[in-house]
C-alpha cells in the first residue's frame, strides 16, 4: 500500500523515470560491489523476507532497463550483474529469459566482461532447463572466445569448465579430455590453488568417461585435497560445483570396482552436501548419479526417497533434462517393484525425452533396465536392437565405461523368454567379463560371471562355475551383505545357484 501511494506520487510528478534510473544504477553497484556476500543470500540462514525483498528490487530495476524508456548500457549492464544472482538461487527460467534479452541488445561496443557473463549464463540456463542444444554450445563458445580475446584467465577456465560439463552430458569424450586437459594448462599458469582443483574434478570425470578409473579416482581424490580454508566453491560463480564432481566420480568408481560399502557411503555424503549447498542443479545430479547405486545393491526404500526428492525438485525449478532422466529412473523403479508395464512405457518416454535434449550421459543405463525387461516380455529382438545400437553408439565415441553393463544386459537378454539363445548369451557375459576387468569393474565381473555360472550349473557344470566364481569373489573386501556377494557366497558353499539374481 505504502509503496503503491509512493509510486502514484512520483508519476504525479514526473519523477518516476528518473528515480528507476537512479534504482536500477543502484541495483548495479549493490550487485558488483559485493558478489560474494550476495551470493551467500540464498544460504538457509538468509533472511526470506530480506531475500525477496532485494530480489524483488533486482526484477525492478531490469524491468524498467529493458523497458520502453530503459537504456541499453544500463540493462546489459544490469543483466550481467544480475545473472550470478539468478543462478544461485536456482532461478534457471528467470536467467535464462533475462539473458536472452539481454543477448539481443548486445552492440560490438557492449564491455567484454558483461557479454562474457550473459552469454556463459544464458548457456548454463539453457542446458538445465532446455537440454544440451547447438544453442548452448554457440553461447559457451561465444563467451570462451572473448574470455581469450582479452585474455581473461579466470573466465576461460570458468568457460573451459563449462564446455567440458556439456561434453560430458552428450558422451562427447574426446571434447571432454581435451578440454579438461586445457583447464589443467590454464590451472598451471595462474597457479591458483581454485583452478587446480577444477582441472583435477574435470580430469576425473573425463578419464572415467574412457573406463579408466584408476586415473579417475586419483585426480577426482587430488580435487577434494583443497588447502585448509579454502571455501565450498559456487556453482553460480564457477559454472559447475567441483567438488561434488569429484565426489561423484569417486562413487562410481568405488562402485565399478567392487567397493560397494564405500561408494554408498560417498553417495550418501554427496547427497548430503548438495543439500546443504542450496544448488538445485547440483542437487539433481547427485540424486541422479547415487540411484544406480541404490538399485545395484536393491535398496528400493533409498530409491523411492531420493526419486521422490528428485521428481520435485526437477519440476519446482524446471530443469526438463534432470525431470527426463527423473522418469526413467521411475520406470525402473516401477519394474522393480512387479509394475513391468507401466515401467517399459516410462523408460521408452524418458530415452525419447533424453534423444531429443542431447542428454546422452544416463541413456545407457535406461537402455539396459529397458531392454533386459523387454527381453523378459519376449521381446527379445527389439531388446538387442536396442542394446547393440547403445554399444555401437559406445564403440564410436571411444568410451569403455558402459561396455560391462551393456554386453551383461545382452547376455540376460539372450538368456530371457521362451526360447533363449544360451550360446550367444554366454559370449556376451563373456565379453562383460573382459571388459570388465580392463576396467578393474569387479562388480560388474561378478554379476556376469554369477549370470554365467547359473547358465553352467543348469547344465550341470558346477564345478566350473565355482572356478569361475571364486576368484572373483575373493578379490572382494567389502560389501558382503549386497545381494550379488550373498548369491556368489551361498553358491560357492553349497554348490548350487537360484535363478533369480539381480538386475542391471
Amino acid at each position: 500500500m505504502t509503496r503503491s501511494y509512493a509510486f502514484e506520487k512520483l508519476v504525479a510528478s514526473n519523477e518516476d523515470e528518473s528515480i528507476a534510473a537512479r534504482h536500477a544504477n543502484f541495483s548495479i553497484q549493490l550487485l558488483e560491489s559485493n558478489p560474494t556476500d550476495l551470493l551467500k543470500l540464498r544460504s538457509a540462514e538468509a533472511v526470506p523476507n530480506s531475500l525477496q525483498d532485494y530480489l524483488g528490487n533486482v526484477r525492478a530495476a531490469l524491468e524498467w532497463s529493458f523497458g520502453a524508456n530503459g537504456c541499453d548500457r544500463t540493462a546489459l549492464r544490469l543483466a550481467a550483474a544480475a545473472a550470478r544472482l539468478f543462478l544461485s538461487m536456482s532461478l534457471y527460467l528467470e536467467c535464462r529469459n533475462w539473458m536472452e534479452k539481454a543477448i539481443n541488445r548486445i552492440t560490438s561496443d557492449c564491455n567484454p566482461q558483461h557479454q562474457i557473463e550473459i552469454h556463459a549464463s544464458f548457456a548454463w540456463s539453457l542446458m538445465f532447463t532446455e537440454g544440451n542444444s547447438t544453442r548452448v554450445r554457440a553461447a559457451f563458445d561465444t563467451a570462451l572466445n572473448l574470455a581469450q580475446r582479452y585474455e581473461d584467465a579466470r573466465q576461460q577456465l570458468r568457460l573451459i569448465a563449462a564446455l567440458s560439463i556439456y561434453s560430458h552430458r552428450m558422451v562427447d569424450v574426446a571434447a571432454t579430455l581435451e578440454l579438461a586437459l586445457q583447464s589443467e594448462v590454464v590451472a598451471k599458469k595462474t597457479g591458483d590453488p581454485d583452478d587446480a582443483v577444477i582441472a583435477d574434478s574435470l580430469l576425473g570425470a573425463a578419464y572415467q568417461l574412457l573406463g579408466d578409473h584408476v586415473r579417475s579416482q586419483k585426480h577426482s581424490e587430488l580435487a577434494l585435497r583443497s588447502p585448509p580454508g579454502l571455501g565450498r566453491f559456487n556453482e553460480s560463480e564457477y559454472l559447475l560445483d567441483p567438488r561434488t564432481l569429484a565426489l561423484l566420480c569417486i562413487t562410481r568408481s568405488q562402485w565399478f570396482t567392487g567397493k560397494l560399502d564405500q561408494a554408498r557411503c560417498y553417495a550418501e555424503i554427496t547427497i548430503e552436501e548438495a543439500e546443504k549447498s542450496g544448488q538445485m542443479t547440483t542437487l539433481c545430479r547427485s540424486l541422479i548419479w547415487a540411484m544406480p547405486i541404490y538399485f545395484w545393491v536393491d535398496d528400493l526404500e533409498q530409491v523411492e526417497r531420493r526419486l521422490s526428492r528428485l521428481e520435485l525438485t526437477a519440476q519446482k525449478h524446471s530443469l526438463e533434462p534432470f525431470r527426463s532422466a527423473a522418469l526413467g529412473l521411475k520406470g525402473r523403479y516401477l519394474i522393480r517393484t512387479g509394475q513391468t508395464i507401466e515401467g517399459i512405457q516410462h523408460l521408452r518416454d524418458s530415452l525419447e525425452k533424453l534423444a531429443a535434449q542431447r542428454y546422452a550421459i544416463y541413456v545407457p543405463d535406461l537402455v539396459t533396465a529397458l531392454a533386459v525387461s523387454l527381453a523378459e516380455q519376449n521381446s527379445r529382438a527389439e531388446a538387442v536392437a536396442l542394446l547393440d545400437k547403445s554399444i555401437a553408439v559406445q564403440v564410436d565415441a571411444n568410451t569403455a565405461l558402459h561396455l560391462p553393463a551393456l554386453f551383461l544386459a545382452k547376455g540376460q537378454a539372450l538368456a530371457s523368454g521362451d526360447k533363449p539363445d544360451i550360446q550367444s548369451a554366454e559370449e556376451n557375459l563373456a565379453k562383460a567379463m573382459t571388459f570388465a576387468r580392463q576396467q578393474s569393474a569387479l562388480s560388474f565381473e561378478l554379476r556376469a560371471g554369477l549370470e554365467l555360472a547359473r547358465i553352467w550349473i543348469e547344465r550341470g557344470e558346477v564345478q566350473r562355475a565355482h572356478d569361475l566364481i571364486g576368484p572373483i569373489y575373493g578379490q572382494f573386501t567389502e560389501g558382503f551383505r549386497t545381494p550379488d556377494l550373498v548369491l556368489a557366497k551361498e553358491m560357492l558353499n553349497r554348490k548350487t545357484l537360484r535363478v533369480g539374481l539381480a538386475r542391471v
